[in-house]
């Protein structure tokens, strides 16, 4: 029993050391911190407008300016949201061409290689975990990924599938028409632009759930290969 729990931590450690790695691989890009600025930027323009609408509320009717600050950098983030996917385009300009005429070796080059090269330093210390380990690591963060999941339909609920199209029509109405007490559509467009930041913090984390549940998966069947070649 001592041994597998050993053996669970020593999966779980290597876990966070492949994390890790791959964190600093794909953080060495200058396109991947500006995405990570464009972020924060993001966030920091959500909180920032969430906290001017809890001060108008305080206040009110005084510092009507803290709900005309709170409205733009709700409009300024959507803006944000649009200009991201836009920014990452024309970083990669260079790239277009060779998109266009080799679409499928561009998408190994841009989204892939880096991972997999990652992928492939550690697989051999996965491997040496063992069946016995690696079986119960894949049980738990399988479980771990499931439980996650179902949270975080309870709390986005469907804004990966819909887009931020809602929010930003929803935007619109709320600059083009005065708001005046609880409009439920202004309460949209602020919701929205909440669930729309917890989703891509979400996704990205399950992904990365996804990512070592395949990895993990990859190392068993090695096992089997070696235990194969042993026994022929």
């Amino acid at each position: 029993m001592n041994e597998n729990n050993s053996g669970l931590l020593n999966y779980i450690e290597l876990l966070k050391s492949h994390e890790a790695a791959l964190k600093n691989k794909l953080l060495a890009g200058d396109n991947s911190k500006s995405d990570r600025w464009l972020f924060i930027g993001l966030v920091g323009m959500v909180l920032v407008s969430f906290g001017a609408m809890g001060g108008y509320m305080l206040i009110k009717p005084s510092g009507r300016w803290l709900i005309d600050l709170s409205i733009v950098l709700i409009a300024l983030s959507y803006v944000v949201l649009i200009l991201m996917p836009i920014i990452k385009i024309y970083q990669q300009r260079n790239t277009i061409k060779y998109f266009f005429t080799m679409p499928l070796s561009a998408s190994v080059e841009q989204n892939i290689k880096k991972e997999a090269l990652t992928d492939e330093r550690f697989l051999a210390d996965f491997v040496r975990l063992g069946k016995p380990t690696l079986e119960l690591g894949l049980l738990e963060i399988k479980h771990e990924r499931e439980f996650l999941s179902k949270r975080i339909n309870l709390i986005v609920g469907p804004v990966d599938k819909l887009g931020i199209l809602p929010g930003i029509i929803s935007m619109v109405i709320t600059l083009a028409k005065p708001v005046a007490g609880h409009d439920w559509v202004m309460g949209l467009a602020y919701g929205y632009i909440g669930l729309v930041v917890l989703s891509l913090s979400f996704i990205n984390l399950l992904v990365k759930y996804d990512r070592v549940i395949s990895l993990t998966e990859v190392a068993l069947s090695r096992c089997d290969e070696v235990k194969g070649d042993v026994q022929g």
